[in-house]
């Protein structure tokens, strides 16, 4: 079974290995600066990178499957933006509100 997004993270995946292993190789002074902690530091970004793009092929293979199917917009039966007005029918005068409690 092979997707867009496979064949893309897999590509990623390959160039960024080889990328990251020249600038460890060629610039980096990890062991320099953090001395053995360095190769712990180093292998988590790799990973981190590595997980950016499968992320990346998933993302890409969603999208794809989305565009795929076909989407139905359907207008709501009720308006929520706009509420229902409430008819007042009958006010009654309050003139203490003490007195409106009190059984009549």
């Amino acid at each position: 079974f092979t997707s867009t997004g496979s064949i893309l993270a897999t590509a990623l995946a390959v160039l960024i290995s080889l990328g990251f292993s020249y600038y460890i190789n060629h610039f980096s002074s990890y062991n320099k600066v953090y001395g053995s902690i360095g190769t712990l530091i180093v292998t988590m970004i790799w990973l981190y990178l590595n997980s950016l793009i499968i992320l990346l092929g998933f993302e890409l293979n969603a999208s794809i499957d989305l565009s795929k199917k076909s989407i139905k917009i359907v207008q709501p039966s009720y308006n929520i933006l706009k509420p229902k007005k409430e008819v007042v029918k009958e006010v009654l005068p309050v003139k203490n509100g003490m007195n409106f409690f009190k059984n009549k």
